[in-house]
């Protein structure tokens, strides 16, 4: 193989066989790493059960959920279970979780799923909606 001086080489013939030779030792390096799992339709993407029962009791009116965690355990390994409550209704973790945002998760799946089945009342003209609808439109046009 016959060696090649770079100072008799045209400028952009020297840029062009730079960057061929990168693409080609980039795929060699993408070539020896292992390849990312991709989630794949049939799992889906994690549902945030969170956010949609906050979204749904905006929704109806209601007070959103208040959530309650407790840990068990050693520092090291600790176990949580959450509660959450929703329009009065509580709704508790089924089992430990290796962390309070799969706990809570749980807790708040169990509760969108109660009150998905459920068919939405309009909100009354009593309670919490109009405290809700008052404290939101003063905090709007004081700030």
């Amino acid at each position: 193989m016959e060696l090649i001086n770079w100072q008799e080489v045209a400028p952009h013939v020297r840029v062009c066989w730079c960057i061929l030779y990168n693409c080609i030792t980039h795929r060699q390096r993408q070539r020896q790493r292992p390849l990312p799992l991709k989630r794949s339709r049939m799992q889906g993407t994690p549902t945030m059960y969170k956010s949609n029962l906050q979204a749904m009791c905006q929704q109806r009116g209601w007070e959103l959920p208040a959530y309650q965690v407790t840990k068990q355990g050693q520092d090291h390994s600790p176990l949580f279970s959450a509660t959450v409550t929703v329009n009065a209704t509580s709704f508790s973790s089924t089992s430990p979780s290796s962390s309070s945002k799969k706990a809570q998760s749980e807790a708040a799946k169990l509760a969108y799923d109660h009150f998905s089945l459920i068919s939405p009342s309009p909100p009354s003209l009593s309670g919490n909606w109009i405290r809700n609808f008052v404290s939101f439109n003063v905090m709007k046009f004081t700030s």
